[in-house]
């Protein structure tokens, strides 16, 4: 299997993502849900944000 090279900024989002999911392990479902909900929207509009601006 072929390793996989994070840039620095990757590495920050995966760590910023397990720090969160630490988090939200103990949360409630339906606040999990709305987490997981606005989390969703957060980087959806960042890779839009991206893309607009033509940081791909």
């Amino acid at each position: 299997m072929d390793k996989i090279n994070f840039t620095e900024e990757q590495r920050l989002d995966i760590k910023e993502m397990q720090t969160l999911l630490e988090g939200f392990s103990q949360l409630d479902k339906s606040r999990k849900e709305i987490l997981l909900a606005t989390l969703t929207g957060m980087r959806l509009a960042v890779e839009a944000d991206r893309q607009i601006r033509g940081k791909n």
